[in-house]
């Protein structure tokens, strides 16, 4: 025989077939029996709490990865021959290189096979301008000055098939392609190449 303040209810409330509600527990003495309509009740809430809470979990998951997928598509900005070029004018810089540089240097700026042997013609390969090249050891002085005149204008001797680019392209298009080049560069080359744009800035 059991004492009516220390009984303890045990029937339980199917719930969908999938989980068990107690209907009532005795706390001890005087403590008061739930119904079952009260009990369903608070446990309908608990599970409501915990699908809105899960949703906006999720809802905010979905929010950052847009914002991180548009962050990935954005231009950046850099600094080219003392001027901070903006997101736009690296956009402009992109779609030139795209339509006057693509085809010798590569799509992804990988540039011609063997590109360190000479051609048959006597003349050196378009080299990559990736980090994988030596574009990024020159200045951004040097590299204006190879693309408007001709790699003659700066490396004595290497005869290549690349075109001065004056007259074709303005100064402001010039800068803009090469700025977009910088952006595709790893950190440490393009620390390396600001500081040899720095140190020939310096000079007298």
């Amino acid at each position: 025989m059991h004492d009516g303040n220390d009984e303890r209810a045990n029937d339980e409330l199917h719930d969908g077939g999938r989980s068990f509600v107690p209907l009532a527990r005795a706390g001890g003495f005087g403590a008061k029996r739930r119904s079952a309509a009260e009990v369903y009740s608070e446990a309908k809430m608990k599970r409501l709490t915990l699908v809105l809470g899960g949703a906006a979990v999720a809802g905010l998951a979905a929010v950052i990865a847009v914002a991180q997928q548009s962050g990935d598509t954005q231009e950046e900005s850099l600094v080219f021959l003392g001027e901070l070029m903006s997101p736009k004018e690296i956009s402009a810089g992109r779609k030139l290189y795209a339509e006057n540089c693509a085809s010798c240097h590569g799509v992804k700026l990988e540039g011609q096979a063997d590109w360190k042997r000479r051609l048959d013609s006597g003349k050196m390969p378009a080299p990559p301008h990736d980090e994988t090249g030596h574009t990024w050891h020159h200045s951004d002085q040097d590299l204006f000055t190879i693309t408007k005149s001709g790699v003659s204008a700066v490396v004595a001797g290497y005869d290549s098939d690349m075109p001065a680019f004056d007259g074709v392209l303005s100064d402001a298009e010039i800068r803009t392609v090469l700025a977009y080049i910088k952006t595709t560069w790893p950190d440490r080359q393009r620390e390396y190449q600001e500081k040899i744009t720095k140190n020939e800035r310096a000079k007298p």
